[in-house]
C-alpha cells in the first residue's frame, strides 16, 4: 500500500485532484471499495493541498463529488444489475455476508443507514447497491448519502491536511477515524436533542 501512496503523491497536481475525485466515486459504483479503501485518494490529496500545490477548495468539491456521484451510480447498478451481479461474483471478491449486513442496516434504518455505513469500510462499497436492490426510494437515498459523503469527504481532506507528511499514521488508523467521526456525530445529536427538550421543560 505504501507503494501506492507514494506513487498518487508524485503525481502532477492535477492527477492527484482526479484521484480524489475517482477513488471514492468508484468505491460503491465498481465496488472497488471492497479492496482498496475510497480514503486514500481523498486523504492524499489533501496532504498534497498541505504542500500548497492544491487548493483545498478544489479537493473538498472533487472528493466530495466522487462520494456523492459514485454512491448515486453504485445505487443505480444495485437497482438494475444488483441480484445478478452478485450471483457472479466470487466469494473471494465479495463476502456475501457483507452484503447481507448492508441489507440487513437497510431494513433496520431506512435512508438513515445510507448515512451510517458512509463512516465504515465494511459497509461503504456496499450500502449504495444494496439500497437500490431494496428499493429505497432514491430521494430518500440522496438526501442521506450526500449528506453523509459531504461529511465524509471533508473530514478525511482535512485529516490528510492537517496530517502533512504523517499520513501514513491516518491511513492504518482510517477505519476507526471512520468510526470515531460517526460516534462524534452521534453524540452530538444526542447532546442537542437533550439541551432543546430541557430547554423546553424550562420554557
Amino acid at each position: 500500500m505504501s507503494s501506492i501512496f507514494e506513487f498518487i503523491l508524485n503525481l502532477p497536481p492535477w492527477l492527484v485532484l482526479v484521484c480524489a475525485f475517482l477513488f471514492p466515486a468508484l468505491e460503491a459504483s465498481a465496488f472497488v471499495g471492497v479492496v482498496v479503501p475510497g480514503e486514500i485518494g481523498v486523504v492524499l490529496a489533501g496532504v498534497v493541498a498541505n504542500q500548497g500545490k492544491l487548493p483545498v477548495w478544489a479537493v473538498l468539491v472533487a472528493s466530495i463529488a466522487g462520494a456523492v456521484i459514485g454512491d448515486s451510480i453504485g445505487y443505480e447498478v444495485g437497482k438494475r444489475w444488483g441480484e445478478q451481479i452478485l450471483s457472479k461474483l466470487p466469494d473471494r471478491l465479495l463476502d456475501k455476508r457483507k452484503m447481507e449486513s448492508a441489507k440487513d442496516a437497510l431494513r433496520r434504518h431506512g435512508g438513515k443507514s445510507v448515512f451510517f455505513g458512509r463512516f465504515t469500510a465494511a459497509l461503504r462499497a456496499l450500502i449504495p447497491g444494496a439500497a437500490g436492490m431494496s428499493g429505497l426510494p432514491y430521494v430518500k437515498f440522496v438526501f442521506w448519502n450526500a449528506l453523509g459523503g459531504s461529511i465524509w469527504a471533508t473530514a478525511f481532506v482535512l485529516i490528510g491536511y492537517i496530517a502533512g507528511s504523517q499520513y501514513k499514521s491516518v491511513e492504518r488508523y482510517a477505519n476507526w477515524i471512520g468510526i470515531a467521526l460517526l460516534v462524534g456525530i452521534i453524540a452530538f445529536f444526542v447532546v442537542r436533542h437533550f439541551r432543546g427538550k430541557r430547554q423546553h421543560e424550562h420554557a
